[in-house]
């Protein structure tokens, strides 16, 4: 009874370890704030809003048009799967406002107590991380918990569509800010001439604040929910009875628990201030106790679809190991203490076509590996424990999701505590501390990278290879095949036609900021003398409205061919436009993330002091290659892996859904 109530209980434990942990940041709220804190409630409420709305639209709209479409078809509509996919997309839209207006808080709190030690402001930068990730992921499962609970198998279906779909959302919609924030801020002050990248005069200040807390910070942790919520889901087709339904959210809920010793060591190490790998340590704790209850919960379970639990024990350890190589490998290329981006940045003295062909070379190389290694582990699991077993090896990867929650959001609240330091003009020990916490938080970027990309295509092959087998094969299909090729095909090209759409609403949503940047100053008075502040709300008002109507054509080429294949096409024929879009996505995904974070370290590199530094006469190539590497890194390849998880899970979902109802 014990182990069925661990998916009950062990979300209860999260909620409350992090509303605890939170207790302390909210106490602030009263006191007296800085400049910036106020300016940034204020960005981070007029996105709220929009959010909000914008995904309660997709919500509605996706509604509508399966409740048209399945009752002229069949005069039945799915309610079930339509209310739990309600409480997914709600859910984590609800969760997600909800760390974005608590982080301003933690930033004014973890600045306050880096005035003295590092230690301490990184104490409660990674506190404010650990309960912001401990709660989102407690509420979540929970959600999950009761949607499988009230109607099985058919739940969690409908919240993992909804899930996905509001991830899709947030993660595109946050890249784009993030890459047009950062680059228009670059591109504005320098048409500007009278402000600095890091000023309280400038709003693009504060939108790249913004941008990069939605994009690295709130829209990744979605991303993550959205990558473990279709791991579950493509334990569905193998799966039966209402005992094993449970079992993806048991192995998540071994997660969970072994996150807490983790924790402990982790506050351990920073107050005895032994910190510089306590992320990794972390990670590595969690990972270790995991699998051991992993182990300990298959051997009270059993044999599971006629596999032994060693043989998916063995899946689920590959799934492990497979996202540590694949973390390491990315962080050896990218990272800027290696050959690689050195050899990148000395190429930058040859010129700029010299340096992007050696950073072109090593993210084919890249691109080559990852999938290499996607394949080992998807051949081992497979031949351990069949379908299930690359749902598991999946699972592996996604199953200590709070630890990594925790290691990526750390990340931006530590650069936007450094950001917010550097606009403040607070004291040297202060911003130098503020650096230091950034660097710590930033040895997991790679490995957090690996688990993510790893886990949603490593799921991605689960599922279709799962729901292709359950695909009666009729003899007289072989006539159809010129069909299947073009739909193929067409599959193949939709996810370039979205990233073009999407790169075209950066440009114009960039071009938003530079106008933002160059409008205020002239028009807000006493402004440039520092006796007034920029009016945020209108500046996010603006870009933000760009990059919502730059969302429309993508979710609609999104939703459009899966409803219509999925009502009125074979269900192969669907499957062939999402083979298409995987094909295509999985070869360019991980690609475009290794060539946008090496460039970027590699101006990292450059201007920590090497080669000439800050002042070197390779400044302007420098800033050129990390502005088109923004667009591949922040905006291309994190959009093309939510397009072809949601593409897949919506048509998964029809799917069922239309076998029912027929």
């Amino acid at each position: 009874m014990g182990i069925h109530l661990l998916p009950l209980v062990s979300p209860f434990i999260m909620i409350g370890l992090g509303l605890i942990g939170l207790r302390p940041f909210l106490s602030y709220r009263h006191r007296p704030l800085n400049r910036v804190t106020p300016l940034m409630q204020d960005a981070t409420l007029a996105y709220m809003w929009r959010i909000l709305s914008n995904v309660l639209q997709l919500l509605l709209y996706v509604t509508l048009a399966i409740v048209i479409l399945s009752y002229g078809l069949f005069r039945h509509v799915p309610i079930h799967h339509l209310i739990t996919g309600a409480i997914g997309t709600l859910g984590i839209t609800l969760v997600s406002v909800c760390q974005l207006l608590v982080i301003p808080y933690g930033i004014d709190t973890i600045l306050t107590h880096s005035a003295t030690y590092p230690w301490m402001g990184l104490h409660k930068q990674f506190k404010l991380a650990a309960s912001l990730s401990a709660f989102y992921g407690g509420i979540l499962a929970l959600l999950a918990w009761g949607c499988v609970n009230w109607m099985g198998a058919g739940g969690l279906l409908g919240f993992s569509m909804g899930v996905t779909l509001a991830a899709f959302y947030m993660r595109v919609s946050g890249g784009l800010l993030k890459g047009a924030s950062k680059n228009g801020n670059e591109l504005g002050i320098a048409r500007s001439g009278q402000l600095l990248a890091m000023d309280r005069r400038n709003p693009g200040s504060f939108l790249e604040m913004l941008g990069g807390i939605l994009g690295n910070g709130i829209g990744y942790q979605a991303d993550l929910m959205g990558s473990l919520a279709f791991t579950m889901v493509s334990f569905y087709p193998v799966l039966s009875g209402p005992t094993h339904l449970f079992f993806p959210l048991q192995v998540v809920s071994m997660g969970f628990l072994a996150c807490l010793p983790a924790y402990a060591w982790c506050r351990y190490r920073i107050q005895s201030r032994h910190f510089s790998n306590v992320y990794l340590e972390g990670i590595y704790i969690t990972i270790t106790l995991a699998a051991m209850g992993t182990w300990a919960l298959l051997q009270h379970t059993g044999p599971l679809n006629g596999h032994s639990p060693m043989a998916l024990f063995m899946a689920y350890v590959t799934g492990l190991l497979g996202a540590i190589l694949i973390g390491f490998s990315s962080e050896w290329l990218t990272s800027n203490q290696f050959s690689p981006t050195k050899t990148i940045a000395y190429h930058v003295t040859l010129g700029g076509s010299q340096a992007m062909a050696k950073a072109l070379e090593n993210a084919f190389f890249s691109n080559s590996l990852m999938g290499t290694v996607l394949v080992l582990i998807a051949s081992i699991t497979y031949a351990t424990a069949g379908l299930m077993g690359l749902s598991m090896g999946a699972l592996g990867m996604v199953g200590v999701i709070v630890v990594i929650m925790t290691g990526n959001l750390s990340g931006p609240i530590a650069s936007l505590a450094t950001k917010a330091a550097t606009i403040e003009e607070q004291s040297s020990i202060i911003c130098q501390n503020s650096e230091r916490i950034e660097g710590i938080a930033a040895t997991t970027i790679a490995i957090r990278g690996g688990f993510a990309s790893g886990a949603a295509l490593l799921a991605a092959m689960a599922l279709g290879a799962q729901v292709l087998a359950l695909i009666p094969m009729q003899p007289s299909l072989g006539h159809r095949a010129p069909l299947f090729i073009a739909v193929g095909l067409l599959g193949l090209g939709l996810p370039y036609l979205m990233g073009s759409l999407i790169s075209r609403s950066t440009r114009k949503a960039t071009q938003e900021v530079i106008e933002e940047i160059i409008r205020q100053p002239r028009e807000i008075p006493f402004l440039l003398l520092n006796k007034a502040t920029p009016d945020i709300r209108v500046a996010v008002d603006r870009v933000s409205q760009r990059i919502m109507d730059g969302m429309i054509l993508p979710g609609v080429l999104l939703l459009t061919p899966p409803l219509l294949l999925a009502f009125f096409a074979d269900p192969l024929v669907s499957m062939a436009l999402v083979v298409g879009a995987f094909c295509s996505v999985f070869n360019a995904a991980h690609l475009w993330w290794t060539l946008g974070d090496a460039l970027y370290h590699t101006r990292q590199y450059i201007q920590s002091g090497h080669l000439g530094g800050k002042t070197a006469p390779t400044s302007a190539v420098l800033a050129s290659l990390d502005q088109t590497g923004t667009l591949y890194r922040d905006v291309l390849s994190p959009s093309s892996i939510a397009i072809i998880k949601a593409m897949l899970m919506l048509t998964i979902v029809l799917l069922m859904i239309i076998k029912e109802l027929s």
